[in-house]
Order: structure tokens, then sequence, then C-alpha cells
């Protein structure tokens, strides 16, 4: 009884050393936003918790556009050294939910990054392309909750090293302003009544306003709101509202954010 006890106390140890490097490999999170630049084109930018070298090896993003305001469709563009890491390509073709249009690219890291010129650091925006569309049309990274379905393979991860998905989408709509101001997202969107969920991204705290104006710039609901630095959440109830185009603005520290809502006949 005592060697049995004694192998199997010794099987246990072995099978802990071997997984502890495994648990020590734990998937770290990277996030990924836009970033309007000044030749009018965004900026698709990953940003990690910690330093990283090694493959990007899977990576999958989610574009939406309002297709009423876009003659074309925005396209997404990568340099040399961009798609010798990580090239994207679309997954099959645009689709559309409502007013809105959407396109999903997949990437799959083929160089690691310690060999290359490309760098992921802690804290630091890493572009991995761009997006190139008309003036006046802002394309987003869209975090609609009903394309993390499995049929629609996850609305935005990251995969480093072949370990699990992770990643969240900094205020999708980030790339509509300038960095350094907020940033407003909602959802659903298409909406059709009900709470109305949404994301700021602030630069810094404070007291923020968000109204909700109709296609002829009335302003038809307003909610006072308390942020603070960086990701914030929260609903809003709007009143009953006729099927149309709407915008929610959000004003903060003297700079707006906006973002197009299509409202659906209840």
């Amino acid at each position: 009884m005592t060697n049995r006890s004694f192998t199997l106390a010794t099987s246990c140890a072995a099978w802990a050393a071997c997984l502890l490097p495994v648990m020590a490999m734990a998937q770290q999170r990277v996030d990924i936003q836009l970033n309007r630049i000044d030749d009018g084109s965004d900026q698709v930018l990953l940003i990690a918790e910690q330093d990283f070298d090694g493959l990007i090896s899977n990576l999958v993003l989610t574009l939406a556009w309002d297709s009423t305001q876009c003659l074309q469709d925005p396209v997404l563009r990568q340099s040399a050294e961009q798609s010798m890491v990580l090239p994207l390509s679309p997954s099959g073709p645009a689709f559309s939910n409502g007013g809105m249009k959407f396109r999903k690219y997949t990437g799959v890291g083929l160089v690691p990054l310690h060999e290359s010129a490309v760098r992921l650091q802690a804290a630091k925006s890493l572009c991995i392309a761009r997006i190139e569309g008309e003036a006046g049309c802002a394309a987003s990274i869209s975090a609609e909750p009903w394309l993390r379905e499995r049929r629609h393979n996850g609305a935005y991860y990251v995969s480093l090293n072949g370990l699990d998905k992770t990643g969240r989408v900094i205020a999708p709509a980030a790339g509509a302003v300038p960095a350094e101001g907020p940033a407003v997202a909602v959802s659903p969107n298409p909406y059709s009544g009900g709470p109305l969920s949404y994301s700021i991204h602030a630069g810094a705290a404070g007291n923020a306003s968000m109204t909700l104006e109709d296609s002829q710039g009335r302003r038809v609901g307003e909610w006072p709101i308390t942020v603070r630095q960086g990701s914030n959440t929260g609903t809003i109830s709007p009143a009953s509202l006729a099927a149309g185009r709407y915008t929610v603005r959000v004003a903060l520290h003297g700079r707006d954010a906006t973002v197009p809502l299509a409202v659906m006949a209840r």
C-alpha cells in the first residue's frame, strides 16, 4: 500500500510539474481600437497588457459602417511589413443588418514578431492595418453581441502563440473622433425599443452629456452621465421613437463624439 501511495504521489507531482509551464503561459489580453489620422483614414491598433514578441497566431475583427452614408464600402489595407506578420483578408462578402453593413476580416500570423521590425509592447499601440473610405464614411470595429455567436466566428478576438482567444474592442467608434476626445458606441444598433446600451471611452474623468438627435438635427433626448477615465458602460431608455436615422452625441471637455443609430419600426 505504501509503494502504491508513493507511486501515485510521484505521478501527481510529475503531472503538476508538467502543467505549471502551461499555466504560466496564460493568454494575456490584447485589445483593439481605431484611431483617426490626418489623412482621414483609420489606424487599426492592437494594445497589449504585456510585451510580446512571439506569433500572433490568429485574429478576427468585424468592420461596420452605415450603408446610407457610404457610397463605397471602406477598404482595409496593410503595408508589406504588417502583412508579413499578420496578413488580414475578408472572410466572405459584406453583409447587411438593417441600415448597417458588416465585413469580417481574419488573419493567421506567419512570422514571429522577434523576427520582424514590428513590436507589441505593454500599453503601447501596434498598427496592423488602416481603413480607407470616402469622406464622411466612418467605419468602426463592431462589438455587437450577435456577432459573437459561433456561426459568425466572433466579433473580435486575438490568439497569441496559439493560446486562448481573448481581447475586447475599445470604443468601437473611436475612428470617428480625434484620439484624445471621447468616443461612443451603442447597442443594439439597429434599435427597436427598450434599453439602449452605450460604451463611452473618455481620455479624462468628467461630466458628459449624451443627446439623441433626429435626422433634422432636433434633440429628442438628453442624459447627463458622469464618466471616469477609460471605458464606461451603461444604459439609457429613449422615449418612443419613429423609425428612421438618428445620431447619438456625447459631449465631454469641449469635444463631441457621435455615432449613427438606426431605429426600426416595432
